[in-house]
C-alpha cells in the first residue's frame, strides 16, 4: 500500500498504516490489540488488517473524524 491513503479504495490497512492515521505508535496499535483497546481488526493469514469502514466508525466514536 502506498504512502497516499485512498480509503474508498481500500478494504483493510496495515497497522503501519493506521498507526500513521491516528498519529501513533504501531507498537502502541499492537498494545491496544492485546489489551482490547483502539480500533477493530481482523487477522488475515496471521497479519493484523484493520477493516477501513471500522476504523472510520471508531474515528468517529473519539472524535478525529
Amino acid at each position: 500500500m502506498g504512502k497516499n491513503l485512498v480509503w474508498e479504495e481500500q478494504t483493510y490497512l496495515t497497522r503501519k498504516e493506521v498507526a500513521r492515521v491516528l498519529k501513533l505508535a504501531s507498537g502502541t496499535l499492537a498494545n491496544w490489540g492485546i489489551e482490547g483497546k483502539g480500533p477493530p481488526f481482523v487477522k488475515m493469514e496471521g497479519r493484523v488488517c484493520y477493516p477501513v469502514v471500522l476504523l472510520k466508525v471508531y474515528m468517529k466514536e473519539i472524535g478525529l473524524l
